[in-house]
């Protein structure tokens, strides 16, 4: 069986880690373990670069961005879709958007069971009904 290098305690073959200490059983070439009375060597771990951050920006009418975008930041143009009109009355806007077919309805027609919001024909089959016997 062999034995942990850093705290000499036995285990079997197959043991990746020790089980007593927890470190690695088999170093990789040119690692050396210090001895268990010696202090680590502290290592400096570099900072990382923070990422690129994309700003995303609503387009404006017909106007192209006027600079190249940079390395560092980028613009990038994107059309939101309105909600448009209730998917049951036509006429009017929709308010909400139905939380288990993604129709939007307006505010007659929206239902609500819980935190959701409901088209009237997905209530019958998410809201439990009341029973008449």
């Amino acid at each position: 069986m062999p034995t942990c290098p850093k705290c000499g305690k036995a285990n079997p073959k197959r043991a990746k880690f020790c089980y007593d200490c927890g470190s690695p059983m088999y170093l990789p070439q040119g690692s050396h373990m210090h001895a268990p009375g010696k202090p680590a060597v502290s290592v400096q771990q570099v900072p990382k670069q923070p990422p690129n951050v994309r700003v995303i920006t609503s387009p404006t009418a017909g106007q192209m961005p006027t600079t190249a975008p940079t390395n560092q930041t980028r613009t990038v143009s994107m059309r939101i879709p309105s909600m448009g009109n209730c998917s049951y009355h036509r006429e009017l806007p929709a308010m909400y958007i139905c939380s288990r077919c993604s129709r939007s309805i307006c505010r007659a027609c929206a239902r609500q069971y819980l935190d959701l919001t409901f088209c009237p024909e997905c209530h019958g089959f998410a809201a439990p009904q009341p029973r008449y016997y």
